[in-house]
């Protein structure tokens, strides 16, 4: 049987995109809430800065992931010997699910979430001015005399 490095006879890479990418999702949702929370959502811009603020949490772990990820995967690649041939087989595509998901989590996800969240959230409620759950809510409070 033939097996070429780019087959992607094990799923490693992906399963690990979709786990961090869940992570990277609530760290973006968790900063739009606190930026609601604070009652700065009041534009694009300010919701560009609520996911700038939750991807810039993001990026030293992910970073972190997939640097430890690669410095182990990497020497099987240029490993010679016995049985060298079969874990380059395996490493390559899991290599690949890595960058790949280390690429999608920092350059897509971000765009992808901004432009659901404003079209589907931000704008509306924009238009609309309904206060949020998250939003504070202003008591006002007696004139003492």
């Amino acid at each position: 049987m033939n097996i070429t490095p780019f087959q992607p006879k094990n799923k490693s890479g992906r399963a690990k995109d979709a786990e961090t990418a869940v992570f990277m999702l609530l760290y973006l949702d968790l900063a739009y809430h606190d930026a609601i929370s604070r009652g700065q959502m009041n534009g694009w811009d300010d919701l560009r800065e609520a996911i700038v603020h939750g991807a810039v949490k993001r990026l030293r772990p992910k970073v972190m992931t997939v640097a430890c990820m690669l410095f182990g995967l990497l020497p099987i690649m240029w490993a010679v010997g016995s049985g060298a041939d079969v874990m380059k087989c395996i490493a390559a595509p899991v290599i690949g699910g890595i960058l790949v998901s280390f690429l999608m989590e920092l350059i897509v996800y971000p765009p992808i979430f901004a432009i659901w969240k404003w079209n589907f959230e931000v704008r509306p409620r924009l238009k609309h001015r309904e206060p949020t759950p998250f939003e504070p809510k202003h008591i006002e409070e007696p004139v003492h005399a």
